[in-house]
This record gives structure tokens, sequence and C-alpha cells, in this order.
């Protein structure tokens, strides 16, 4: 019972944060349950109690992208917890074998299991990472640039293993026991410092005007409904945004509900709209596939002429709303195995995603009276997706566009992917433009600072309401790109190699000892 309330403990406090925002100093000893447990001299399987506080995690997270009534959060978690189970042994084996400190240990562990989930997990989806309910300490979080976001997840879960140090030392007289927090102190300060430092070195122009659209309306991929959504958009941008006012207008993801092209009329309206607006146009839609019914999820860029200028096809699919999952290699096994997958996923979710994932980042071009601008355009929860921001800027884009639809999921999964937009722009020291249907939308800086918000028309709600917003984006005048850009999870992969190298060493057995040597190495002979 002791085992698993402290299994729970740590599940629960790992979840809050992300549920309620502003309990985000939670973290900081979140993992404090589960470090005891793992590290207990009894029993060799305590790791094994990691599973139900893991699995209580993933529900409390995944339910807030589900209605509250489906059981998907429940069946999703069923493959989310068993990975957090891998923080029991790489811990738990070098610590009671060579007693190497939690200070260490703990966020070297994390920081691995965090990143072999969202590698190996389905649809590789890099949601709910520990460092990412810090991006409001816009001094911490600098260090990004370097380490990317696992980084602030080392030194937010190191905190967890100081803590153990010192009570498990304490406790056990041992006499360094003092000796990790002013380490941590130390650590913690420099990172300020280096955070403070570098915004103030920071150089910014001002590039593109943009105008971005929160309608806040309910889309729909129905073959009549789609064209009053697209009715509703036309009528808000024609109301809202005046002719000439931005360089580049924006609609969210799924503002049109079907290819594009499978009406001529909607498509002469489009052009009507952006030649009355005298702007560019990014606007979220559809576009077929070589082979129907299958679809792209895709960003159109427009001329201020209604040109088609360019075409990005979505890379990231959510699994079993996008895309099908394991749909490629389930015939493999049995055609009815596939039928029945199909048969249940339409009946917790009523429908059978059809869509195909794009293979390129493609950056766009836009020109103003004084200078051209490359950006590249996320949609969704590509955002949340450190590899695309970097293709991105290695492909030259100098800001991100982010389209998104998040429907009425609510604040705490606005707010986290509002967070992840922040820590891609400070890895890669670019600017950040978020378009959602629904909220947050609005301006982040090179260094993650909120520049401005779309507040809605009747009450000033940063979602769920409708609102429009025209800024400039803001972008780095003296590079482009960052040491995190150039060599991606390098921070990962160490912190892999040392508890990884760690685990190995313990398996062996330990050398015996000179029956002629007493326990502290020192000859036994008189």
């Amino acid at each position: 019972m002791e085992s698993l309330a402290l299994s729970l403990a740590s599940g629960v406090a790992l979840g809050l944060p992300f549920t309620y925002p502003d309990l985000w100093l939670l973290h900081y000893f979140a993992l404090i349950p589960w470090a005891l447990l793992v590290t207990r001299g009894e029993g060799r399987h305590t790791w094994l109690f990691l599973l139900p506080g893991a699995y209580v995690f993933g529900v409390m997270v995944w339910i807030l992208v589900s209605s509250v009534d489906s059981p998907v959060p429940f069946i999703v978690s069923v493959l989310f917890a068993p990975w957090y189970m891998l923080f029991g042994p790489l811990v738990r084996r070098p610590y009671l074998r060579w007693g190497v400190p939690l200070t260490i240990l703990v966020p070297a562990a994390w920081v691995t299991v965090e990143w072999i989930r969202i590698q190996l997990w389905v649809g590789s989806v890099p949601l709910y990472p520990l460092g990412a309910t810090q991006f409001r300490s816009t001094s911490l979080i600098q260090i990004a640039d370097t380490t990317g976001m696992a980084g602030v997840s080392f030194i937010v879960a190191s905190a967890s293993g100081v803590l153990c140090d010192v009570w498990r030392w304490r406790k056990h007289g041992v006499r360094r026991w003092l000796w990790p927090l002013p380490v941590y102190g130390i650590a913690l300060l420099s990172l300020f410092a280096y955070g403070r430092r570098r915004i103030g070195e920071s150089s910014f122009v001002k590039g593109p005007r943009i105008a971005i659209t929160q309608p806040n309306l309910k889309h729909y991929r129905d073959s009549v409904r789609w064209k009053t959504v697209v009715d509703d958009h036309i009528d808000f941008t024609r109301r809202e945004v005046p002719a000439g006012a931005a360089d580049l207008i924006v609609w969210p993801e799924n503002a049109v509900g079907r290819p594009i092209t499978d009406d001529t009329v909607y498509v002469r309206r489009l052009q009507q709209l952006v030649r009355e607006k005298r702007s560019e146009f990014i606007i979220g839609g559809y576009s077929w596939t070589d082979q129907k019914p299958f679809m792209h999820s895709s960003a159109y860029h427009l001329s201020a002429t209604g040109k088609l200028l360019g075409l990005y096809h979505k890379i990231h699919l959510i699994p079993w709303s996008e895309r099908l999952a394991f749909d490629d290699w389930l015939p493999r096994i049995s055609p009815r195995v596939q039928s029945a997958h199909r048969r249940f996923l339409r009946s917790i979710t009523g429908m059978i995603p059809v869509g195909i994932p794009g293979s390129e980042v493609v950056v766009f071009v836009t020109e103003t009276e004084k200078r051209r601008f490359r950006f590249a355009v996320p949609i969704c929860f590509e955002i949340v997706t450190s590899e695309f921001a970097r293709r991105a800027v290695s492909g030259g884009a100098q800001f991100l566009l982010n389209i998104t639809s998040e429907g009425e999921l609510g604040e705490p999964i606005y707010t986290h992917t509002w967070a992840m937009a922040t820590f891609r722009a400070v890895e890669n020291r670019i600017g950040v433009v978020r378009n959602g249907n629904t909220g947050i939308s609005g301006f982040i800086d090179p260094n993650g600072r909120t520049q401005s918000l779309v507040r809605g028309k009747q009450t000033g709600a940063l979602f769920l309401e409708a609102g429009t917003l025209i800024d400039q984006v803001t972008l780095d005048r003296e590079r482009l790109g960052t040491f995190y850009t150039r060599h991606g999870e390098w921070f990962v992969h160490l912190c892999a190699a040392l508890v990884g190298g760690l685990f190995v060493l313990s398996l062996f057995p330990p050398r015996r000892r000179d029956s002629t040597s007493s326990a502290d190495g020192r000859s036994s002979r008189p």
C-alpha cells in the first residue's frame, strides 16, 4: 500500500500542472515519491509499482484532449504509461550499486525516459514534457537555445533528486548531506544569469504585418456545412480586417473543411476576398491525394491577386484522429484484424480518418514594400515538435506561423500548446505567430516573451471568443538558428549515454576484494 501510494502521488503531481498551469511549481517536487520508491533497498521489483502512477498521469493529461465521456484517454494511457516504468531500473540499479547521487541520476533518467517515450510511442507525440510548464519563466528557459527543452526538464527534475539525497543522507547520518543544495542553487542561478544576459544581448527587427483571425467557429468536414463555415470566415474577415492593413492575413487550420478545389464558386469567392483586402493569405484546408478518398491537411499560400504561391501538406498527423495508426501493417497480420480495428475506432470516435501525411517542410516567401521574408506553417500540434521547427529554420525560415483548430478543448490544452510554441521560439531564436480558431492566438518574440494576444470582442477572453489582431512579427536581427538548431538533441543523448552506461555497468558482478584487505581498502596485516 505504501508503494502504491508513492506511485500514485507522483502520478498526480506530474499531471496536475498540465491540468492547472498555475501549479507549475509542483513539478519541482513531483518525482520525489517515485525516486524514494525505486531506491528502497528492500524489494527488487518495486519499480513495477510505477505503472499505476504513470497510468493516472496519462489519464489526467489525455483527458484534456478528449471529451469527458470518451474512453479514449483511458485506452491511450495503456500505451502511454509503460514507458515511464523505465525510470525505475535506470535509477534503482546505479543508485544501489554505485551510490550515484540522485541529484544527477533522477534528471538524467527522466530526460532519457521522456525522449524514449516520445520517439517510440504511437505517432511520436511530444506532448507533456516536464519542462513545458516553466514557459512563463523567461530567464530560465533561455538555456533551450543550447539544450532544447530537455535542459529545462533536467533542472526541474533535478530538484526532486536533490531533496531525495538530502533526506536520505541526513537520515542515515552521512556528513555530505548538505552539498546538493548549494550545488543546485548555483546551477539555477547560473541558468538565470545566462538567460538575463541572452535577453539583454538580443537585437530584433520587425517583420511583416500579419492579421490573425480567431473566428471561434465550429469546423466540419461535411459536404454541406463546410460551405457555411467558409461563408462565415469570409464575412468575419471582410468585417474585421481593413483592406491593406496587413501584408498577410491568416485563417486557422480546417477553415475550409473540404479540398478547396471541390467547388469553383468558393474558389472565386476566396480570390475575390483576397483581391479586396490587397493582402496575401494563408488558408487552412484540405487537398486530395493521388488516391481518393484520402486527403492531406494543407496550408494554402495565396498572393494578393488570388494566385496560389505555395502549398504545404501537414507531416505529423494525429494517430486515430487524422490518420489510422497501425493501418499500414495490420493487414500483414490479418485483414480481419484490420477490419476489427476500424470498427472499434468508429465505435468510439464516430469516424475513420482518411489523412495521409506530407513529406517535406515547405518554406514560403512573402514580400513587403521593403524586403522579402521566409516562413514555415506548422499545422496544429506540429508546433510542439522541435524537429519541424529545426528543419524549417535550417531551410531558411525566419519565423513560424502556426495555424490550428483545437476545438473546445479548453484552457489547459490551449495553454500547453502556447507553452510549446514559446519553447520553439527560444530554441531557434525566431518569432512565432499562432492563429487558432478558438485561441490562444498571438505573437511570441524570439526570446519566448508574449508580444501580443488576441482578445475576444465580448469579454476580452483569450479563447472561445471571436477576435482579430494585426501586429508585426519580431525577428532576430543577427542570426538565423542556434546551437540547438544545428545540433538537435545532443543533451538528451548525453543523458541517455550517462544513465545507460551506469545501468549496464551495474549489471556486472562486483569485483571480489583481496581477503587480506579490510573494507576501507587498507591492508589488514599487522
